[in-house]
């Protein structure tokens, strides 16, 4: 049974899904989560020659994170968003889709909603690529479960540098990763999971997205 949103969050919530209907989607680890088309187990592994997965594409081309990176910014106005971030992640909506190749793709811009992305096998690991279409020219908060391994890619093949990346304030336990990046209105990214960091060195095959636009004042 879905338990009673405070006052408060119920407000927030209600303001930010009134257009969207919730969708129930599986959530990363729920016992009896049925497959959404990707056996982990049974799925036969691709070809890996080289450097090139199942897609013909260079995986070289997804470079890891600088570990450099500097800690994502507190206070406030961040806690607050990944406070409203965690209701999304607790209580949807909630969309279940399947990562691909770049051609192929699903659209995860759909605003206020959780992503639940299942990985498809590639070379010993689990990668896939969605795509996201920035409304407007904003830094943007990408919150996960785990750490995505996220390399984000640009229309012009250029690679897009985080601002910071790191582990969460602590507010929701079900987002313990976050990336900030820097968008331009109307451009559609390429966002590769699974490119590098724990989601690749642990197999997880699923990973769970909430990607939130800064409306505050942002230093």
């Amino acid at each position: 049974m879905m338990r009673a949103l405070p006052l408060a969050a119920a407000s927030m919530f209600a303001a930010c899904s009134a257009s969207s209907e919730p969708a129930a989607g599986p959530k990363p680890g729920d016992a009896g989560t049925r497959d959404t088309g990707i056996a982990d187990a049974a799925a036969p592994e691709p070809s890996c020659d080289g450097a090139t997965g199942d897609a013909g594409e260079n995986r070289d081309a997804a470079k890891p994170s600088d570990p450099a990176l500097r800690v994502c910014p507190s206070g406030k106005d961040y806690e607050a968003l990944e406070e409203h971030s965690c209701l999304h992640r607790t209580y949807g909506p909630s969309r279940a889709v399947t990562a691909a190749s770049a051609q192929a793709a699903p659209d995860v811009s759909e605003p206020h909603t959780e992503f639940v992305v299942t990985l498809p096998p590639t070379c010993g690991s689990h990668t896939g690529i969605v795509r996201y279409t920035a409304r407007k020219s904003r830094p943007y908060m990408v919150y996960a479960d785990i750490d995505p391994g996220l390399v984000v890619t640009a229309r012009s093949g250029q690679t897009l540098a985080p601002v910071c990346a790191g582990s969460t304030l602590g507010k929701c336990a079900g987002l313990t990763y976050v990336t900030k990046l820097p968008l331009v209105q109307g451009e559609t990214y390429e966002l590769t999971l699974g490119a590098s960091g724990s989601l690749g060195a642990s197999g997880a095959s699923r990973v769970a997205l909430v990607i939130e636009e800064i409306e505050f004042e942002d230093p």
